[in-house]
């Protein structure tokens, strides 16, 4: 008589991963390659809820890296039940994509809730970089159903809400919030846009690209020293010695700067903001580069500086500006000392 014996495997989603060559599943994390010989688009659409959970060293819960000629999409979209990215290695963000090669990098979370851990490194919530040609786009979102909005929440303990970063790329940077909430602890939207040149390059409209954030209907709270709720870079330089090295993190070495008629814009409307730490900004817009215009405008917010050194609004052209434009309407500015 045979004895049949049978086995069952349960495998958990946790630290499962899959990539784009499969049907994705909203419960394991996602990593999606292109190599610099590929034209196909990377796509992530995660329409119908997402439920990611990550604990290991640089588990991002989606990552898409694209070295060809195509676009990265990411569309999340959450659920009533399942609406969750979180992780808790170093250097473990909720959502990464990032373009060494020619496309553009589209990032859009709707009603989602991401959350990152404090082990060390980079944990941005949502982070999209560009070194190559193309534009980056993100679009963070509450999800409304029913006359009810579920608002999208970022929370981070050692990285960014929401980092935008084209570095040496030819290309627009844009970020736009709208009915969310982050809680960070450094920068709640970080949006910077950097062109470098080499000495026999024309330096006419080199940074000739727009750099905007557009933080409507939100709540950013943002804790410890030198933590900025809403932060932009727009920088330019011409270098005729060997092209430089990536910086990990700013303050960046700022060269001869380059001219730019790239629109530099920050928008917020209707937002409650509050930064507590040393040196704590609420707003901070800063251009490096000659011509570029930049602009502030707050309307009907409330922005709360707490701790020595703060500041609500700062607009900084560096010595290099030629015009500073900053409004405001129906603005509480509150700054704690």
């Amino acid at each position: 008589m045979a004895l049949l014996v049978a086995l069952t495997l349960w495998a958990t989603a946790v630290d499962a991963q899959q990539d784009c060559s499969a049907t994705l599943v909203y419960n394991e994390r996602i990593n999606c390659e292109k190599q610099s010989a590929d034209t196909g688009d990377i796509s992530i659409d995660l329409d119908s809820g997402v439920a990611i959970s990550t604990t290991g060293k640089g588990e991002d819960g989606i990552k898409a890296t694209h070295a060809g000629t195509a676009d990265i999409t990411i569309d999340v979209t959450g659920t009533s039940t399942d609406k969750t990215i979180s992780t808790a290695g170093s250097d473990a963000r909720g959502i990464y994509g990032k373009h060494t090669g020619t496309g553009n990098v589209d990032i859009d979370v709707t009603g989602v809730s991401i959350s990152t851990g404090n082990a060390g490194g980079f944990n941005d919530g949502v982070f999209a970089e560009h070194t190559g040609t193309g534009n980056i786009d993100i679009n963070i979102q509450g999800r409304t159903t029913g006359g009810t909005t579920t608002p999208t929440t970022i929370t981070t303990q050692s990285g960014a809400g929401v980092h935008a970063w084209s570095f040496q790329a030819k290309g627009s940077v844009r970020v736009t919030v709208s009915d969310a909430t982050l809680n960070t602890a450094g920068t709640g939207v970080d949006a910077k846009q950097a062109n470098t040149l080499t000495n026999t390059q024309d330096a006419l409209y080199a940074n000739d690209y727009n750099l905007t954030a557009d933080i409507r209907d939100s709540k950013i709270t943002t804790t410890g020293d030198q933590s900025i709720a809403v932060s932009t870079l727009k920088q330019g330089w011409r270098d005729n010695r060997t092209p430089p090295t990536q910086p990990s993190k700013p303050p960046f070495v700022l060269r001869d700067p380059i001219l730019s008629l790239g629109k530099h814009q920050v928008t917020v409307a209707r937002t409650e903001i509050e930064t507590t730490g040393q040196f704590a900004l609420g707003i901070f817009a800063k251009s490096e580069v000659v011509v570029d215009d930049t602009v502030v405008k707050v309307t009907d917010s409330t922005i709360t500086a707490k701790g020595s050194h703060v500041e609500g609004i700062r607009i900084d052209h560096g010595t290099y500006g030629a015009s500073v434009a900053g409004e405001s309407g129906g603005v509480i500015l509150v700054c704690v000392q």
